[in-house]
């Protein structure tokens, strides 16, 4: 892995009129980094995630620096940037799937949008779909494919743009408990073939270890970066064995530890 940093955020504040939600973010992710992202619920993580990839939310107040492969993701321009330049990859937890366009002609826009040769764009896609398991599936659309399958589909999506960077804001979430440890598992082995630096939000700490190679602990509300944690096993993991693993159970344990503190008491608003 290189030691050069992909992205730095420098004591980052954001606030709505009467609502703060970051405060003093200080984090570096090292290229090729595979960064899981955990907190209580409306801590700010996926409002984070949106400023790493240049989304500024309106009628906001921001204040800090944010860079991502030295491009300042904060000024219009910067954006502009780092889109065409560094090339960044999104998957979400909707399902963003185009449902007139079949599998294959999904995964072909994006590079329609760049305007890669038809030939070219197909024949990736070809390949992508190959590499998540998908192939056979070309002509079938959105509809006829289940929830993991669309979920593949919109990470092949993702990468067929060989992105630098790659954010997965919990893209696992709405499927059912053994499809969402299956395609942790996919995941694992597809981060273990790819050069990307990922950041992954979820609020899974079991997805989590599983995903990360290193885990950002995020407070309450205004959030802020509480730890860092490194996971020591490499990709690709088995998400079943690290469920069973005594490593694992440490980790978690050490995890819910660093959360308690952030979770308003039962009962309480």
């Amino acid at each position: 892995m290189s030691n050069n940093e992909a992205v730095i955020l420098e004591d980052l504040f954001l606030e709505y009129p009467g609502l703060r939600v970051l405060e003093n973010v200080n984090l570096k992710i090292r290229d090729g980094e595979v960064i899981a992202v955990i907190g209580p619920s409306g801590c700010g993580k996926t409002t984070m995630a949106h400023l790493i990839l240049g989304l500024v939310p309106p009628n906001s107040t921001i204040r800090g620096n944010a860079t991502v492969y030295g491009v300042d993701v904060l000024r219009s321009e910067g954006v502009k940037t780092l889109y065409r330049e560094v090339g960044v990859g999104y998957v979400s937890q909707v399902d963003t799937l185009l449902p007139w366009r079949t599998l294959i002609d999904n995964l072909v826009l994006p590079l329609q949008i760049k305007g890669v040769p038809k030939r070219e764009a197909l024949e990736r896609a070809q390949s992508l779909l190959k590499l998540v398991g998908l192939n056979g599936f070309e002509k079938f659309y959105p509809h006829q494919l289940s929830g993991g399958m669309r979920q593949r589909a919109q990470l092949a999506r993702a990468l067929i743009t060989s992105p630098k960077l790659l954010v997965m804001d919990e893209p696992f979430v709405a499927l059912d408990a053994l499809t969402r440890i299956k395609l942790q598992g996919h995941l694992s082995w597809l981060i273990s073939k790819l050069r990307s630096t990922v950041i992954f939000i979820t609020h899974d700490i079991e997805e989590a270890i599983t995903i990360g190679t290193r885990i950002i602990v995020m407070s309450r509300r205004p959030g802020t970066i509480k730890a860092s944690i490194a996971v020591e096993e490499p990709h690709p993991r088995d998400p079943f064995k690290v469920r069973a693993s005594g490593y694992s159970q440490d980790l978690k344990e050490k995890l819910l530890e660093l959360l308690s503190g952030e979770v308003t008491g039962y009962g309480e608003g």
